[in-house]
């Protein structure tokens, strides 16, 4: 009997992880930069009410196994997996190789499209007055 593990996205194994979490007034976090890639690791927990990091380096699939938002029949998939294998008789390469992508034939502008309207048509002048002796009421 083969067991089938269902896969499942980073990204949703870590709104799972977000909805429990916060229940606790924490959220996990990932580090985007490299700058503190040493200190706090690629995911780390902060504690909201106190403005501080709760836990460093911490592994979402076994903090997700520890806390039972990630099921026994449930696997993480990585980000460059495809969600599902191709069918039989189906190539994906063209989406993966940009060189041999097939040539897409030119869209045909429709007849119907609405044409962008200006909501707003408005002239301003600006007018320059230079400070002359008639102006300020001193005819000589």
């Amino acid at each position: 009997m083969v067991k089938t593990k269902v896969p499942v996205s980073e990204r949703a194994l870590v709104q799972r992880l977000n909805r429990h979490l916060r229940k606790e007034g924490q959220v996990l976090k990932k580090l985007r930069g490299e700058r503190w890639r040493g200190d706090l690791g690629d995911y780390y927990i902060v504690d909201e009410h106190r403005n501080i990091v709760a836990a460093s380096h911490v592994n979402p699939v076994a903090l997700a196994q520890e806390i039972g938002v990630l099921a026994a029949w449930e696997t993480v998939r990585d980000a460059g997996e495809p969600s599902a294998p191709a069918p039989p008789g189906v190539s994906l390469r063209h989406l993966t190789h940009g060189s041999e992508t097939p040539a897409r034939s030119p869209q045909k502008k429709r007849k119907d499209a609405i044409a962008p309207q200006v909501l707003f048509k408005r002239r301003m002048t600006l007018s320059v007055f230079a400070p002359t002796e008639s102006r300020r009421g001193r005819d000589a």
